[in-house]
């Protein structure tokens, strides 16, 4: 009898370890929201900065921020943003992402580049041994001066995804010509998901492109005569696969509980 009580409290202590050994992961996936704020984050066109003319806020939970502006200019007159809205997304610790809707009209008279660059904070700190970026880029290219429209890549992609300042991912690879008739406009836009790295620091954005002389790409919804995905957006997220000590921890319990079983 006395045997049989003690064996019993033994299970009973496995099951409670087990338990515990099995929670472990779950506790993993109970990230802490980082509250970003306009001095976390970078928001660049052609080096200068745009966040001195957006207005910026947090959700309720503070781990997205949102910033909004409108008919923003070139310090040198060299273009203008009519509209611009970003989304700052994610938490802390699980998955970061980052969302630019905007339209950019060239105002010189001849050819111009453009390199919109947005950043963000994140590290993870979770046991996952992969990690997945997902890139989706979208525009309409618009002819304001009737004289046709062209849109191209300046050597790199048009899109480039980073994680900690290195490239992970990129969309439109050269060589890419786009053009719309005169008076008219023409979408055009890509999206994939890849396995990259874990980041360390921060995750970001680049779409770099030139486009024609007094002409616009609208990279929202201003200017949406033709349907695509009107978006600059780029997330990167674990796929979610314990790491090896995790798992051999859980295998263990499991392995006492069926030895004990066994005894009994």
């Amino acid at each position: 009898m006395r045997e049989r009580s003690l064996c019993s409290r033994s299970r009973t202590r496995i099951r409670r370890a087990l338990v515990t050994f099995a929670a472990l992961p779950l506790a993993f996936l109970a990230p802490t929201a980082l509250a970003l704020t306009a001095d976390d984050v970078t928001v660049t066109l052609n080096g200068q900065s745009l966040l001195p003319d957006l207005e910026c806020v947090q959700d309720s939970f503070g781990s997205q921020l949102s910033c909004f502006g409108q008919n923003l200019s070139a310090n040198d007159g060299s273009w203008t943003i009519p509209s611009i809205e970003l989304h700052f997304g994610g938490d802390d610790q699980f998955y970061a992402g980052m969302t630019a809707f905007f339209s950019v009209r060239n105002d010189l008279a001849e050819t111009e580049t453009f390199d919109f660059f947005q950043e963000r904070p994140f590290s993870s700190t979770f046991p996952f041994n992969e990690y997945r970026s997902y890139a989706t880029i979208g525009a309409t290219l618009v002819d304001l001066g009737a004289d046709g429209a062209l849109l191209t890549d300046v050597g790199t992609p048009i899109f480039t995804g980073s994680i900690d300042g290195s490239p992970v991912q990129t969309e439109l690879d050269p060589p890419q010509t786009v053009t719309a008739p005169p008076s008219g406009s023409v979408a055009f836009s890509a999206s994939r998901s890849t396995l990259t790295v874990k980041p360390q620091i921060s995750i970001g954005q680049h779409a770099t492109f030139g486009l024609s002389a007094n002409d616009l790409v609208a990279f929202d919804f201003s200017q949406p005569p033709t349907a695509g995905h009107h978006v600059v957006h780029f997330e990167v997220a674990p796929v979610v696969i314990p790491e090896p000590g995790t798992l051999a921890l859980v295998t263990a319990g499991l392995a006492s509980v069926a030895a004990h079983r066994r005894r009994a």
